[in-house]
């Protein structure tokens, strides 16, 4: 399981944030999501939304890929 948190954005969408891009960019507080949109950690306090279809869909293919090739981090 890809391990993210979700982040509502301005979009209004349910993002997918890796775990590691939480680290990665914690000085400016923009995360980019699975899809490529980047969030700021004040749209930590949006309710939640819509979930966003292409996060979703990189997270299932990361998955899969990692069940293929033996279950390695991606």
């Amino acid at each position: 399981m890809l391990a993210a948190v979700t982040v509502t954005a301005l979009d209004g969408r349910d993002h997918l944030v890796r775990d590691t891009a939480l680290g990665e960019n914690c000085d400016d507080g923009r995360y980019q999501a699975e899809c490529g949109t980047w969030v700021v950690s004040a749209s930590l306090c949006e309710p939640p939304g819509r979930p966003c279809a292409l996060c979703e869909c990189v997270a299932q293919v990361r998955t899969r890929a990692r069940a293929v090739s033996g279950g390695g981090r991606s």
